[in-house]
């Protein structure tokens, strides 16, 4: 089985220019734990998780805190400030088993997809536990 049939098309992405807590609302409605983060062209630059939020932000990144002593204020940090970037990401004719040992490798639970560098889709843990449950995988 490759990505490709698994992945999950309709992906909630997120900007480098948007700011923490817009993306905390969305985490919450729309009940996700993370985003891939792209440009106004839709190509992958980085991915974005709430643990990323929370421990950029409550141990005081030093990218954060540099910013804002440039700035002389206290808005809120932007998804740049937090994500991870590069993001690793597979393509759609990468096999089940390579994206689940990546996942392993990696430590981590979603994997955006990727054609020509532009996100075509996304994993997660849960898309594989549900094959497994089903037993299709």
């Amino acid at each position: 089985m490759l990505t490709g049939e698994i992945m999950e098309p309709m992906v909630i992405t997120v900007q480098e220019d948007d700011s923490i807590y817009e993306i905390c609302d969305i985490f919450q409605e729309a009940h996700i734990h993370g985003a891939p983060v792209v440009d106004d062209d839709g190509r992958l630059v980085g991915i974005v998780s709430y643990k990323d939020v929370l421990f950029g932000t409550l141990f005081g990144d030093t990218k954060i805190g540099e910013q804002e002593k440039k700035d002389g204020d206290k808005s809120a940090p932007l998804v740049r400030d937090v994500m991870t970037a590069p993001a690793f990401s597979a393509r759609e004719e990468t096999p089940i088993e390579e994206l689940c040992d990546t996942m392993w490798q990696l430590h981590v639970h979603h994997i955006p997809v990727t054609r020509e560098d532009k996100l075509v889709g996304i994993v997660s843990s849960l898309d594989i536990c549900r094959l497994v449950a089903e037993g299709d995988l």
